[in-house]
C-alpha cells in the first residue's frame, strides 16, 4: 500500500471509530483522535481534545 493510501485509511479508521472508542471506554485509543493541541467542537463541548476525553471518561465512570 502506498503512503498516501495508508494515511487515508488511517484517517478513515479514526473517523469511523472515535465514538466507539469513547463509548467502550478505550481511553488510550480515544486520546489518539487528537494531536496534543487538537480542538473538539460539539454542541455541548468546545475545548481541547484531551479535556473532551477527560469529561467523557468521567461521564462513562458515572454510568
Amino acid at each position: 500500500m502506498n503512503p498516501e493510501t495508508l494515511h487515508k485509511q488511517e484517517i478513515t479508521d479514526v473517523v469511523q471509530n472515535w465514538a466507539i472508542w469513547r463509548d467502550a471506554g478505550f481511553w488510550k485509543k480515544f486520546l489518539t483522535v487528537w494531536h496534543d493541541d487538537g480542538w473538539m467542537s460539539a454542541t455541548w463541548f468546545q475545548g481541547p481534545g484531551h479535556k473532551f476525553v477527560d469529561i467523557s471518561r468521567t461521564s462513562f465512570e458515572k454510568g
